[in-house]
């Protein structure tokens, strides 16, 4: 199965999600997949699944009113990986 998001190339890439993110696989599948590049994800709305954000500068913010419902992977980065979480 795929993922929900797949970023493919690109040095700067950015997801504004304002909905639900998902896929079929549920909280088991790949809700969002990083590149090499680096990646900014700010979450309005509902992610569910796993995030591999990939090796890059990344970040994912889950915002005011936004709901994460992570599976058993939640990976941001290796170089600088940014997790911030609104409440």
């Amino acid at each position: 199965m795929g993922a929900g998001v797949e970023f493919f190339g690109g040095n700067n890439n950015s997801l504004g999600n304002h909905a639900v993110l998902s896929t079929a696989g549920g909280i088991d599948g790949m809700a969002i997949s990083g590149s090499s590049g680096n990646e900014v994800v700010n979450n309005y709305g509902t992610v569910t699944g796993n995030i591999n954000l990939g090796p890059g500068a990344n970040s994912f913010q889950n915002l005011f009113g936004a709901l994460l419902v992570s599976g058993r992977t939640l990976y941001v980065g290796s170089i600088i990986g940014e997790l911030r979480l609104e409440f």
